[in-house]
């Protein structure tokens, strides 16, 4: 074997590739060093030379030190003869004949001199050495070209993974937002079903309540007596409420409200034929369970309903922490949130008094009230103009506040009693 053999690296080392709309070769990301006139420049630099730290008389190439590191690593490499950088080290000489290299054996992978080629390298595929530079510059093209494929490969990868992820976020929002939609269409069906439920209910009330006078109506009409007749028939008619000297109510609902014992809390209990509540705590009664029987707020609510025309209803209270009011059928009688109990929510409107004093309460907001020693409360509800109002009837009635709003439920008359020994009577019930 000759021993001016040469190899050729296949892959061009030191190079990176990336991209930025189009292929840019970064050769270092440190400048190199200015070149000076008797400086030899490393071969195998492609856009930016640096300073050559060798020369291999083997290869017949200049390298620098990033580019020298195979000859000094790789075992393959250990037999070539490395030198300090020459000017034209392709013009060296064979060291066994001392002749100029003028071929490359491309068997051998070597610099070779006329008297080699036709000795150790006889039948060899022999090329010039300019050839051989120009197929090891090809060399090195197709290896970046490699390299620039698989960047673009990893690249079109990564564009995946990050569409995909993009995609996955989108389906994950538009996921969430039909959720979103469909809670706030289920909310808004259960909420016109209770309306509609409460309005049957109410319109079942006075379906009973018109079969028992017809019956009335029926057997006094086959009374002889003329006196009992006309009393009954008066008492049908609608009634005028005087609240105040300057001010006159029609109501148009003469039944007396009672207590449902089905919405009454275990901790309440009902006498005076359901229409007295006091708080026992922490005496429990053993009333049976009932889907509409209040469980964590100490609340009970009206059999009867108030719905259309003008309502007028009083009750007595007693004890710091006694509330009344009014709210829709449609209070979770269940919930322990503040939005079950008749201070807490956006439908129910109520009065009542803490340890600061009297207040009124709507949709969780307090707004306090400068009377006192308040023990009996006049309640208004004025359907179609949407108004509720709250008096004090303990002595000369006075307006104590007014709320207005667009009722879309019938009203029940719902006690909060907070604390133990509270009571709230229903009285002159109208």
């Amino acid at each position: 074997i000759c021993k001016c053999r040469t190899y050729f690296p296949g892959l061009l080392s030191g190079v990176n590739l990336t991209m930025s709309d189009g292929f840019t070769e970064k050769v270092e990301d440190r400048p190199p060093a200015t070149p000076l006139r008797q400086d030899v420049m490393c071969d195998s630099c492609m856009d930016a030379p640096s300073r050559a730290l060798k020369s291999c008389l083997t290869c017949l190439v200049s390298y620098c030190e990033a580019h020298l590191r195979p000859h000094l690593e790789k075992d393959k490499f250990q037999n070539h003869r490395l030198v300090d950088p020459l000017h034209d080290i392709e013009r060296q000489t064979c060291e066994v004949h001392q002749l100029p290299f003028k071929s490359f054996c491309f068997l051998d992978e070597c610099s070779i001199c006329g008297d080699c080629e036709g000795q150790e390298h006889e039948g060899h595929e022999i090329l010039s050495l300019e050839e051989a530079r120009l197929l090891l510059y090809v060399e090195r093209i197709i290896g970046k070209l490699q390299s620039n494929g698989d960047l673009i490969k990893s690249s079109a990868q990564e564009v995946c993974v990050t569409v995909e992820q993009q995609f996955n976020r989108l389906q994950k929002t538009v996921e969430e937002a039909r959720k979103r939609v469909e809670a706030l269409l289920e909310g808004e069906q259960k909420q016109a079903l209770r309306q509609g439920e409460s309005i049957q209910a109410h319109l079942e009330q006075k379906r009973v309540k018109l079969m028992k006078t017809a019956d009335k109506m029926k057997k006094l009409s086959k009374s002889k007596s003329d006196v009992d007749f006309l009393k009954v028939q008066s008492g049908a008619k609608h009634a005028i409420q005087t609240v105040s000297h300057k001010t006159t109510f029609p109501v148009s609902d003469t039944t007396r409200l009672t207590f449902d014992p089905d919405t009454t809390h275990y901790f309440l209990r009902l006498t005076v034929d359901n229409r007295k509540l006091t708080n026992t705590s922490p005496w429990r009664h053993s009333y049976q369970d009932h889907p509409s029987r209040f469980e964590y707020w100490r609340q009970a609510m009206t059999s009867e309903s108030l719905y259309l025309g003008r309502h007028y209803i009083e009750a007595e209270l007693s004890g710091v922490g006694t509330h009344v009011g009014v709210a829709y059928r449609s209070i979770d009688p269940k919930g322990e949130e503040s939005g079950s109990c008749i201070t807490g929510n956006d439908f129910s409107w109520c009065v009542g008094r803490n340890n600061r004093g009297f207040s009124v309460w709507h949709a969780g907001e307090e707004t306090p009230l400068e009377a006192s020693d308040i023990a009996r409360v006049g309640i208004y509800v004025d359907f179609h103009r949407g108004l509720v109002s709250f008096y004090n009837t303990t002595g000369p009635m006075m307006l104590l506040h007014t709320y207005n709003t667009d009722f879309i439920e019938p009203l029940y008359i719902t006690a909060w009693l907070s604390k133990k020994d509270n009571v709230v009577t229903l009285v002159n019930a109208k």
